[in-house]
């Protein structure tokens, strides 16, 4: 179902015309695997970050999408979600925010 389901909206988006890929299966391992990486960096590496490297899976997600660079963060965007990522633990009050370049 992790690979699965987005793998789906990905054929959906090139149904579509949304996006261009010509192997669906082998797009979401891409990003997923840039996702899992980065997710590791962010683990062991207490350093800035490059915007670059910030950006990493959404520049692999539109590369492998056929998307032009900032289409993914101008979409997001106009749907009003912002860079700021809010997470609140279960049954509590406290909230961690990810500012710009986290």
């Amino acid at each position: 179902m992790w690979r699965s389901r987005p793998e789906g909206l990905i054929r959906d988006g090139v149904d579509r015309g949304e996006f261009r890929t010509s192997d669906s299966y082998v797009t979401i391992i891409q990003i997923l695997v840039v996702i899992d990486g980065l997710g590791a960096h962010a683990n062991t590496d207490t350093g800035d970050r490059p915007e670059a490297v910030t950006r990493m899976a959404v520049s692999t997600a539109e590369r492998e999408l056929g998307l032009e660079s900032g289409t993914l963060m101008d979409h997001a965007g106009a749907l009003g979600v912002s860079r700021t990522v809010v997470r609140r633990a279960p049954g509590t009050d406290d909230t961690t925010a990810a500012g710009p370049g986290d």
